[in-house]
């Protein structure tokens, strides 16, 4: 899990909380994990749909 300060943890299997997927992109910039944002942005996609 990854957790960010707020409360809120990234569930080892995914979310598709819209709050939960905003946070863990907002992680992914803060840490520079570039090759981590694409999976974020399909979860984003997804929740949309």
């Amino acid at each position: 899990y990854a957790s960010w300060g707020d409360g809120e943890k990234w569930p080892e299997n995914g979310s598709l909380n819209y709050n939960t997927i905003l946070q863990m992109a907002l992680y992914c910039c803060k840490t520079r994990k570039w090759t981590e944002i694409p999976y974020v942005q399909a979860f984003m996609v997804l929740y949309q749909n």
